[in-house]
């Protein structure tokens, strides 16, 4: 597995070469004589690398670094084959990223190059676009001609593993509903009872087939712990049913499907964490195992959540987009580094510990905030073109399904639309088609204004 550069020791390497030829530049001394005939001897020595050209330099590396970690997520190791992947710019991506000139970009990029940080600089079709290459020396601190160190690939500790850890928590009594069927654990006895509210209904099938997270086993014939009760209910209401101890009814899930499921959820959340949040660390078996007993813990709260299994495919995907987000902040922040996984030294400090306010639990605000966010967004877009499409009926410009009805028509038509967002948004709409309609008509044509002196 490809390792990563760490952003702190490249930033210092580069600190360490840019104080290396400062300090090799001459100096000059310079007599200055005042007036009353003193003298005084002053020193001056220039700098190769200014102190912006300085700042300059950390900002691109700590982008190139999250340039790399953008490639690995998209390509895998495979981009990594033939050496690091340049870092596809141009001068405007840079000014805007530095916020300097576009000349003042360009000169620095010269510093930059002449300093050693840049290794090379290759052009991409045009004079416009170019990729820059990083000096493996400052990125790694590897000698030109070494070998790059590999990560090791990441295996699953056999000291404890997430069955053994799920086998350790609280028996699980949620529901799982698939159709018309209803699929119960009875608390403390392990037994699996399946109650059919509707004995003329189809039952439905599994809906999890294709889902790569839930590795479940096949079906196999249930154990004397595991006893398949199905109740169906007659004509007067009581319950007449037989023991099948053969095999799991239909649309059912055993205990052991239900721990592969839980399993997978667990064991997918941490591998795609280290591959987000922590790619450039190894874990011990001893921290791989801490590691996944905090999340089952506070992540997952031991599964002791009364959720159907479409809801934990929901709260997965959740998880995810989570994770993305803390990562995504980690990028932005390049001298912020997420804390250890679990509590190392003090109760409550891990990063997925429920108790840590600031830790992974303060992901879930953010993605709050981004859903109202898009949602503010789209519904504001939605308004704009609602009113620009009013305004374009009466010069015959608006889309042809509208514009084929007449102009009361197609604003009840768009009053229709916004309603579904609102009454505040609904409100907003009626204000602006009245101006829209109160508005005077335009004429199309060369309009211009003479102005007289007066």
């Amino acid at each position: 597995m490809y390792a990563f550069p760490d952003p702190l020791a490249a930033r210092s390497r580069w600190k360490t070469t840019a104080d290396s030829l400062n300090a090799q530049q001459p100096k000059e001394e310079i007599i200055q004589t005042f007036k009353d005939g003193r003298t005084r001897v002053r020193v001056l020595q220039s700098k190769a690398v200014s102190g912006s050209v300085r700042n300059t330099g950390r900002n691109l590396i700590s982008h190139y670094i999250g340039h790399l970690h953008r490639t690995h997520r998209a390509l895998g190791d495979k981009a990594f084959e033939g050496g690091e992947p340049g870092l596809l710019t141009n001068r405007v991506e840079l000014a805007k990223l530095w916020g300097c000139s576009e000349r003042t970009a360009y000169a620095h990029l010269e510093k930059l190059r002449e300093a050693g940080l840049i290794e090379s600089r290759r052009f991409r079709g045009t004079r416009a676009d170019f990729e820059i290459y990083l000096s493996t020396e400052i990125l790694f601190g590897r000698k030109e001609g070494e070998k790059r160190v590999e990560s090791p690939v990441f295996q699953m500790p056999t000291a404890a593993t997430p069955t053994q850890i799920l086998q350790n928590l609280p028996l699980n009594n949620a529901s799982i509903n698939q159709g018309n069927i209803e699929t119960e654990i009875i608390k403390g006895s392990g037994k699996v009872e399946n109650r059919a509210t509707n004995q003329g209904n189809t039952l439905q099938g599994n809906n999890n087939q294709g889902n790569t997270e839930r590795q479940q086993p096949p079906l196999k014939p249930a154990t004397t712990s595991q006893l398949i009760v199905t109740v169906t209910k007659g004509a007067g209401g009581t319950a007449a049913g037989s023991v099948d101890n053969s095999r799991p009814g239909k649309g059912q899930r055993t205990a052991a499907q239900r721990q592969a499921i839980f399993e997978g959820y667990l064991t997918s959340f941490w591998i795609y964490a280290k591959q987000l949040l922590y790619s450039g660390r190894n874990f011990s078996k001893i921290e791989e195992n801490q590691a996944l007993q905090e999340i089952a813990q506070g992540v997952y709260r031991n599964f002791n959540v009364d959720f159907t299994e479409k809801e934990w495919d929901e709260y997965q995907t959740e998880l995810f987009k989570r994770l993305e987000l803390a990562a995504g902040y980690y990028q932005r922040h390049a001298d912020r580094y997420p804390p250890d996984p679990y509590s190392k030294f003090r109760p409550g400090t891990g990063y997925f510990c429920q108790e840590n306010e600031r830790g992974f639990r303060n992901t879930d605000n953010w993605l709050a905030a981004n859903r109202t966010a898009y949602r503010t967004a789209y519904v504001t877009q939605r308004l704009s073109l609602a009113i620009r499409h009013l305004q374009q009926h009466p010069q015959g410009r608006a889309p042809k399904r509208l514009q084929a009805k007449t102009y009361l028509e197609a604003f009840r038509y768009l009053e229709d639309q916004m309603k579904k967002y609102g009454q505040n948004i609904h409100e907003k709409f009626l204000a602006a088609a009245s101006a829209v309609s109160q508005a005077p008509a335009k004429t199309e044509g060369f309009t211009k204004r003479i102005q007289t002196k007066k």
